[in-house]
C-alpha cells in the first residue's frame, strides 16, 4: 500500500459543518430541539443572558447542555495577586465600551462574569418563572502566561500565552483611543508594562478561566 501525504485544506470545514453569523439577542434561526450542545465561550460583554438562556434552553433537545466558559482577571502565581500593569488595564477595559453599565446602575467590580456563570444558570427562568435547566456544575483552573512552568508541557501551553495576551490588548487599542480614554503614548507605555509583567517569569503569570454546564430541563 503506498503512502500518500494529505492535503492541504486549513481552509476547508467538515461537510457536516456550516458557519452562520446571526445575533443571539435577537433569537437563533434553528428549529426547536435541533442541538445536544450549546457552548458560549469568552463573551464578557453580554453580561446579562436573561435574555438569551431561554433561546439557548428552545434550541436544545431534553438533557442537551449548555456550555459556558469565561476567563477571569491575571494574576501573578508568585503572589496570588494582581499585578499593577494588568490592574490598570482591567481599570481602563472597565471604562470603554466594550463593557456595558449595570442596568441597574450599580458599579461593576469587574469586566469578567467567570464566577457568575454557575449562578446565572442556576437562577435562568422562562416566561412562566420556570426552572430551565439542571445539574449545574463548574470547573476553575489556570493557565500559564509564558513557559515559567518546569512540566514542558505546561511550559508549552503557556509560551503562546504572552502573545495572545498582548494581540488581544492591541486589539482594544482603536477602541481606548477614539474613546479619549488613552492617548497613543498612554496605550504604548500600557503595553510595555503589560509586556514586561508577562516576561517576568518570576511573576509566574496566569490567567484564570470557569467552566460551566448544566443540562436542559423537561
Amino acid at each position: 500500500m503506498s503512502h500518500q501525504e494529505p492535503s492541504h485544506r486549513s481552509a476547508a470545514s467538515p461537510g457536516n459543518c456550516k458557519f452562520m453569523m446571526v445575533d443571539i439577542t435577537c433569537g437563533l434561526p434553528f428549529e426547536e430541539s435541533s442541538f445536544d450542545v450549546v457552548q458560549m465561550r469568552i463573551v464578557p460583554s453580554l453580561r446579562d443572558r436573561s435574555k438569551i438562556l431561554p433561546e439557548i434552553w428552545r434550541v436544545l433537545r431534553p438533557d442537551g447542555f449548555v456550555l459556558f466558559l469565561e476567563p477571569g482577571e491575571i494574576f501573578s502565581g508568585a503572589t496570588q495577586a494582581r499585578t499593577p500593569a494588568f490592574i490598570e488595564e482591567d481599570r481602563l477595559l472597565m471604562l470603554s465600551p466594550h463593557i456595558p453599565s449595570d442596568p441597574a446602575g450599580a458599579t461593576n467590580k469587574s469586566w469578567s462574569i467567570s464566577n457568575e456563570l454557575a449562578d446565572i444558570l442556576r437562577d435562568a427562568v422562562g416566561l412562566s418563572g420556570e426552572r430551565l435547566f439542571h445539574d449545574v456544575e463548574e470547573r476553575k483552573f489556570a493557565f500559564p502566561l509564558g513557559g515559567w512552568p518546569e512540566d514542558p508541557h505546561e511550559a508549552q501551553i503557556g509560551a503562546m500565552g504572552p502573545n495572545m495576551q498582548i494581540s488581544l490588548l492591541e486589539g482594544f487599542r482603536s477602541m481606548l483611543i477614539d474613546n479619549e480614554i488613552l492617548t497613543e503614548d498612554g496605550f504604548k507605555s500600557l503595553l510595555d508594562a503589560v509586556t514586561a509583567e508577562l516576561n517576568d517569569f518570576s511573576l509566574r503569570m496566569q490567567v484564570p478561566y470557569v467552566y460551566a454546564w448544566a443540562r436542559k430541563r423537561h
